[in-house]
């Protein structure tokens, strides 16, 4: 692409995934319109202030769930054990079972240095409805 001088030049970057290669290229075809990109991109953004209304979340609250729905899924690797550590456990997600751990979702573990933080624990477990 060449860009003259003092010109404008709007470039959209859209990634999608789908099963099959004809579903890749009906969505690149629909979305390849800035207009749909923006219009899809609206929608997305009201529906999820419509959904953290209905879940009674605070913009603050939400910004600390973004926060550790991402350490959840795209699991960092400073918050990994060790490979050694990894290495030494031989029973897998059986060896959970026996307490009561299906290992099927994410486990947090929160680790806190301060009582004070005891609100972030409280919080975890009243917006997950599970005990602490």
């Amino acid at each position: 692409m060449r860009i003259e001088s003092g010109a404008t030049v709007h470039i959209t970057f859209t990634t999608a995934i789908a099963a099959t290669r004809d579903e890749v290229l009906r969505l690149a075809d629909k979305y390849h319109d800035s207009a749909m990109f923006e219009r899809t991109v609206t929608l997305a953004w009201t529906q999820a202030h419509v959904q953290q209304n209905y879940l009674s979340i605070e913009p603050s609250e939400a910004h600390v769930f973004q926060n550790l729905a991402s350490r959840l899924l795209y699991s960092h690797n400073s918050l990994r054990p060790t490979p050694d550590v990894l290495k030494r456990n031989t029973r897998g997600a059986p060896g959970l079972w026996p307490f009561g751990i299906s290992g099927d979702i994410p486990i947090v573990l929160v680790r806190i240095d301060e009582t004070d933080d005891l609100q972030i624990v409280r919080e975890i477990c009243a917006r997950t409805n599970i005990g602490a």
